[in-house]
């Protein structure tokens, strides 16, 4: 699922470009332009969103790069990501156990 992403940095920025994406979707109402392409950025944002909760840790910069954008939230008028953690929408408990399973870090080089 992430073979394009080689750092933890990566997968917060494409999850970035797919939450603006997203919300280019809509007027500033929240209606969207086209409901077809609306739900396709959403799921694309989503599928982002596991990508990099999925995302390993390396070491502890890893580890603080991925905590600080879990509490920061994100890109645009939305809930913040830790609220996704919770939403089954991206997944619930189980997005929640992946996620803290990436907290440990590989100590690759």
């Amino acid at each position: 699922m992430q073979s394009h992403l080689n750092t933890v940095q990566a997968a917060i920025d494409r999850h970035r470009q797919m939450v603006a994406i997203d919300e280019s979707c809509f007027d500033e109402n929240g209606t969207a332009f086209d409901t077809d392409t609306a739900a396709k950025a959403m799921e694309a944002e989503v599928l982002a969103f596991l990508d990099f909760c999925a995302f390993p840790c390396n070491d502890e910069t890893d580890v603080q790069a991925k905590v600080d954008y879990v509490i920061s939230g994100t890109v645009g008028q939305r809930e913040p990501l830790i609220e996704c953690l919770f939403d089954e929408a991206y997944g619930g408990i189980a997005t929640q156990g992946i996620f803290l399973r990436s907290l440990q870090t590989t100590g690759a080089k």
